[in-house]
């Protein structure tokens, strides 16, 4: 590209004189957007070498001295021969793309590692940025090294004190990413009182050896973390709750290959979060409207239980008059199902379901009664029916005592509707944590 030099364009001499052309008119500069006109809106610019100029160089005996704390007048040692090149090699690995990292063997200092160190083939391989970005992507697609964990993140970047919970059952990406990048590193770097050392990448090992699908997170943990995020899981456990899951589901894939989606049955192939030891107890027939879709914790003996039934997790649905495949579809309660028109025909019925394709997940449904030693002499105990999904069906029979953290819900039924001729819910607990008493093994 020719220079303004090259193009016949003089340069400014005192600013007054405007530039001359030869031999026809000037080159359109491609960088500009108006031309001509451009130039005019710009102006004559800042003048920085106008009279008021050597005001900036003028004594202050305030302000012209450096901080004796922040002086080195120390005497050193000259480097040796091994010191300069290993100082050599520090700045080439940081020229390179080195990164600051924890450094193991200095507790709360940083050493500067290059992309061999980390297991990249070479320098500046975006294998690292696609983990970085690992929480928008689909595990199953991705590249997980043993080796690296997102631990040297600044605490600025998932603080929660300063940020809002819409009204709105969908969060925005930002704060749903917000959410996601504070419960990983709580999983990474929680140490609870009297230990030493993180607690959750033990336990994310263990549920890996026991082929588990579930993390135990006591929400006193999570209190101690981020108290924003457990006011958020107790009062909106129905949209926070499978954003935890989902980043668990992330971080266990990366590190095992036992939930590897590939691997994983086709019915399990999500973690669950399963919060327990809610710090408020709620006797069974104290529930009301001010519990519903909240978190709670109750106490009961099993009376009743179930089969196990399969329950629809995620629909897929095919045109009945042309068998072309339509879905997935997520199947929950507050949620119209609404297939829409068939993209090959136009069709917008009947459909049929795959069920090759449809996944479902275990459901059990038990009756938890009031203790009789609870109960007031003269009243009758009352119960509520529990939900249960997932790993925890079949996990406790009729005459166990449970301490129970699940959320509580309300379920239209038109049977009672008919029957009493006005609008009535019916509720129930769906189950997030069920301990045994006496079971060693439950948290």
């Amino acid at each position: 590209m020719s220079s303004p030099r090259g193009n016949g364009m003089q340069p400014e001499d005192g600013g007054d004189e405007p530039p001359r052309q030869y031999g026809g008119p000037a080159e359109e500069d491609p960088l500009s957007e108006g031309g001509e006109d451009n130039e005019e809106d710009e102006g004559e610019g800042e003048d920085l070498f106008g009279a008021n100029m050597a005001e900036d160089y003028q004594e202050d005996p305030a302000l012209d001295q450096y901080d004796p704390e922040m002086l080195d007048d120390s005497t050193h040692a000259a480097l040796t021969i091994e010191q300069r090149r290993a100082a050599e090699q520090e700045m080439e690995a940081r020229d390179q793309g080195g990164r600051w990292r924890p450094d193991p063997s200095s507790p709360g200092l940083l050493r500067l590692t290059s992309d061999s160190e980390i297991g990249s083939p070479h320098p500046g391989a975006p294998r690292a940025k696609r983990l970085r970005t690992g929480l928008e992507q689909e595990s199953e697609h991705m590249d997980f090294p043993d080796d690296l964990n997102d631990e040297d993140v600044p605490p600025s970047a998932y603080d929660l004190n300063n940020e809002k919970l819409g009204d709105d059952m969908r969060l925005e990406k930002r704060l749903e990413q917000k959410i996601k990048k504070c419960f990983q590193q709580f999983l990474y770097k929680f140490v609870p009182e009297g230990q030493n050392y993180p607690k959750y990448p033990e336990e994310l090992r263990k549920m890996a050896e026991d082929h588990n699908m579930h993390l135990d997170v006591h929400f006193s943990h999570l209190q101690q973390w981020s108290a924003q995020l457990s006011l958020w899981i107790s009062e909106h456990p129905l949209r926070m709750l499978p954003i935890l899951n989902e980043t668990l589901m992330t971080e266990a894939a990366r590190k095992f290959e036992t939930y590897r989606h590939p691997v994983l049955p086709r019915d399990e192939n999500e973690l669950r979060v399963a919060v327990h030891s809610f710090p408020i107890v709620e006797p069974i027939r104290e529930l009301c409207t001010k519990h519903l879709n909240k978190l709670v914790m109750v106490h009961g003996v099993v009376t009743k239980r179930s089969g196990v039934f399969n329950e629809v997790k995620r629909l897929y649905l095919r045109c009945a008059k042309c068998g072309f495949p339509s879905g997935p579809f997520d199947v929950a309660q507050e949620k119209d199902l609404k297939p829409g028109a068939c993209i090959e025909c136009q069709s917008k019925g009947p459909w049929r379901v795959d069920r090759q394709e449809t996944l479902y997940r275990n459901h059990q449904k038990i009756t938890l009664q009031e203790s009789p030693s609870s109960v007031e002499p003269g009243k009758m105990p009352r119960s509520k029916q529990v939900i249960l999904t997932g790993d925890q069906v079949d996990k406790v029979r009729p005459g166990d005592e449970l301490q129970l953290t699940g959320i509580y819900r309300c379920l239209y039924d038109a049977a009672t509707n008919a029957r009493t001729c006005f609008p009535v819910y019916r509720t129930e607990i769906e189950s997030v944590h069920a301990k045994r008493k006496g079971d060693v093994k439950s948290a």
